[in-house]
């Protein structure tokens, strides 16, 4: 399956909604989930934490992902616009990409 900059950008803003209600995600879920390789994936988030998006801590050989106070409000943001697309309805739970602690 090859991924189009469109489906990359489809499931970061995925996974930026969905870490809204989780905390402490692994590096190596987000890899999984977002289907792009472990190096990949961790230049992204080195690339979002530079902007001050995510916060990234060691904990022991992991390393967990959460949102900042800026990365909060663009993912609300991002959740507003996927309501306004039809993405998700008003009342639904959001169901994006699935992120395990």
């Amino acid at each position: 399956m090859q991924l189009t900059k469109q489906h990359l950008l489809r499931r970061a803003s995925d996974l930026m909604i969905e870490l809204l209600e989780k905390k402490d995600v692994k590096e190596t879920i987000i890899a999984k989930k977002t289907a792009t390789t472990f190096s990949h994936t961790v230049m992204k988030l080195q690339n979002l934490e530079k902007n001050s998006i995510i916060s990234r801590e060691k904990k022991g050989r992991e390393v967990l992902i959460n949102l900042t106070i800026k990365g909060k409000a663009i993912a609300e943001h991002l959740k507003k616009i996927y309501k306004i697309l039809g993405y998700i309805k008003e009342e639904e739970k959001i169901e994006v990409v699935k992120v395990e602690n």
